[in-house]
């Protein structure tokens, strides 16, 4: 019964050690995040689709945007077989807006922008 309670205790201070890693790694992105200045670099889309060999970025510096992201499903119309037909855009947002969800530490970042002329 003894090795049992250890054991026990060892399992929690395991489990206790990882809860307390996510916390510092999550404290670290939202810091990362608030600072203005990061690069988001997927290498995984929503269901399990692999991004290695395709161009997206998501680069934050000094208020300025530098999108590039890949679409994933069917187009219609309008877009070439060379063309892009996913997200770019570079400058300014019109709005911005950071929200944290600290009990499932994950982030959201929500912006707007206008392309071309108003």
């Amino acid at each position: 019964m003894a090795s049992g309670s250890l054991v026990a205790q060892t399992k929690e201070n395991k489990r206790q050690k990882k809860e307390t890693q996510k916390n510092v790694v999550y404290e670290a992105t939202k810091s990362l995040i608030d600072s203005g200045n990061y690069l988001f670099d997927a290498d995984m889309a929503a269901g399990g689709i692999s991004l290695v060999t395709n161009t997206n970025r998501f680069i934050v510096k000094d208020g300025e945007f530098d999108i590039d992201l890949p679409y994933f499903g069917v187009s219609r119309g309008g877009v070439g077989y060379n063309s892009n037909p996913g997200i770019t855009y570079k400058g300014v947002p019109d709005k911005y807006n950071v929200e944290y969800i600290d009990k499932k530490r994950s982030s959201i970042i929500k912006l707007s922008v206008r392309n071309g002329a108003p």
